[in-house]
């Protein structure tokens, strides 16, 4: 019978050598389970075996890696770019020592151009030649360029990287296209933002949660299918949209579902062969409960609401600024799209200042974004 799931093994110089012993005139059987991976070659009248165990990885690992499968379940921006421009960038900050701080690299967006790649501290741009952008004007800054020299001997192989990223200081992903294969390379926000600890997409993820049946209709629909984009789910299904992208982060975040931000595809990878206890491995963040502190308490007084339909630059968000009473009053944005996924925040206070959002929402977005769920109808069949 087969089974789709997932087994982790040490992959080493055992198994490598098991395999460098494949020939097309020698019959070889694979054996893939729960309880690990194993290859058998016929070599004239032997036969050599080689199994590699499952081995149980600690839960700091797994934290890390189903919070890379919520990145990228948060779409991304994406772009193509050439392998040249790129290589042209990383050979910059290799062979010139950078003279004062601060050591950013920033990716800049303005419309009807190129888009281009800025290293500080030198302001040295390099255009992405064949790029276009059309949007609003936007500046997204990252730090750990030094992370990128995993990508030079790659990019010489490449015939274009799909580059992606999230916002300023958040997660960015770059996908190099080498005929056969693909080799993806995911960062956090900066070289020292732990992925298992540090990150916090739930915070930033819909809040509200798609009711049983309907989650089900969905995780159904991808057992049968195996991959599909949440368009097709939500059409084949007649589950609304929003709705069905809530249920598939969710199952991204279980470790149920994977996401590819290339092909915009949600596939069934189960990483466990049981339902993992995600309440559990995701404490839940104090800022939660300071954040409806302050909605419960009329802390928090929207100024002025701007709704898809009058937002030109963002038709699929609503935008909030709101007055947030703590102590001092901060004045914070607030952009909620129409899946219930926080967009964008700003705010005056010192978390803000010295994370932005790469660690998640400060509890005066939060509590900002509280006060905009409110006003939104409810859906049928959702729970907040």
């Amino acid at each position: 019978e087969v089974r789709y799931g997932t087994t982790n093994i040490d992959f080493n110089a055992g198994l490598r050598d098991a395999l460098a012993s494949l020939r097309s005139s020698r019959r070889t059987l694979f054996r893939v389970g729960a309880g690990g991976f194993g290859v058998s070659t016929t070599v004239g009248a032997d036969t050599q075996d080689h199994f590699e165990r499952k081995v149980e990885v600690p839960d700091e690992w797994v934290k890390g890696f189903i919070q890379v499968q919520g990145a990228l379940a948060m779409r991304p921006f994406v772009f193509d770019a050439r392998p040249a421009d790129l290589l042209t960038a990383i050979a910059y900050f290799q062979d010139n020592k950078p003279p004062s701080l601060p050591h950013g690299l920033r990716f800049e967006f303005q419309p009807d151009a190129p888009i281009a790649i800025a290293l500080e501290p030198w302001e040295r741009r390099f255009p992405l030649r064949g790029t276009h952008y059309t949007g609003y004007p936007r500046t997204v800054r990252l730090w750990g360029r030094k992370r990128l020299d995993l990508l030079a001997r790659v990019l010489p192989y490449a015939q274009r990287v799909t580059i992606g990223v999230l916002g300023r200081g958040l997660p960015h992903l770059y996908v190099c296209h080498c005929g056969p294969y693909q080799f993806t390379l995911g960062l956090s926000g900066w070289s020292a933002n732990d992925w298992s600890r540090d990150a916090a997409f739930d915070l930033l993820a819909p809040r509200a949660l798609p009711d049983a049946p309907r989650a089900n209709q969905v995780y159904a629909y991808l057992t049968e299918h195996l991959a599909a984009r949440s368009s097709d789910i939500a059409n084949n299904t007649g589950v609304p949209r929003p709705e069905v992208e809530q249920a598939l982060f969710q199952l991204c975040r279980a470790g149920r579902v994977m996401a590819d931000p290339i092909s915009e595809r949600y596939r069934l990878r189960e990483l466990f062969g049981t339902p993992l206890d995600v309440d559990t491995l995701f404490a839940p963040d104090p800022r939660q409960a300071t954040a409806q502190r302050l909605f419960a308490t009329g802390h928090v007084t929207l100024r002025d609401l701007l709704p898809p339909e009058r937002n030109t630059d963002h038709p699929r968000e609503t935008r909030a600024e709101a007055t947030v009473e703590d102590d001092v009053p901060y004045t914070v944005i607030a952009a909620v799209d129409d899946s219930g996924r926080l967009r964008f925040g700003h705010c005056g206070c010192r978390f803000f200042q010295d994370n932005l959002m790469s660690r998640g929402p400060c509890v005066h977005i939060m509590a900002a974004r509280l006060a905009v769920d409110a006003l939104a109808p409810a859906q049928p069949g959702v729970t907040s």
